[in-house]
Formats: C-alpha cells, structure tokens, sequence
C-alpha cells in the first residue's frame, strides 16, 4: 500500500535502496514487478501448500521456487541485479503469503 501511495505523489527520479537511479516510469515498473511476483508466489502457495505444513518439504519447495522464478526470470531476468535478489525476493513474499501479508 505504501509503494501505491509513493505512486500517487509527483516525480522525476526514483532513487531505490540498490542499483543506481531512474524516473517515475522505472518506479511503476518495478512496483509492477513486486505485484507479478506477489501474484506468482500466492498462487504457487495456494497450489502446494494448501493442505500441507506452512514450512515445505524440499521437494515443494523446490516445485514452488520453480513455479515462481521461471516466469520471473522469463520477465525480469534481464534487469541488473536479478539473479542476486531473485531468492530473496522469492523467499520474502513465499513468507509473506504464509503469514498471511
């Protein structure tokens, strides 16, 4: 929600934590970014995890990072720093759809 509201205000350049700077437009498309991954890992979640423990075996887990990162890789893998952060990003919203962000 907060990254919705930054949307909303008026400006030029983006300066994000890592990877030097851009525009407004680089900002709503990485915004558009962590809601394709947001929607990727809700659906993996739901898909293998539905009746199973929150922490998944290897072999789910395995199948889950699958589901998500082809597709992300297949969309964003050409951004600078995707391969460094692709996990972590992953993991971060894989967490977040099981604690229920």
């Amino acid at each position: 929600r907060a990254m919705e509201r930054v949307n909303q205000l008026d400006f030029e350049i983006f300066i994000p934590s890592h990877f030097g700077y851009g525009t407004k437009a680089d900002y709503q498309e990485s915004l558009e970014a962590l809601k394709y991954i947001r929607s990727l890992a809700r659906e993996a979640v739901k898909k293998y995890t539905e009746d199973g423990p929150p922490v998944p075996s290897q072999e789910v887990a395995a199948k889950i990072f699958e589901e998500v990162y082809l597709p992300l890789k297949q969309r964003y893998g050409h951004w600078y720093g995707f391969d460094q952060a692709a996990l972590l990003m992953l993991i971060r919203h894989y967490v977040g759809e099981e604690i229920g962000y």
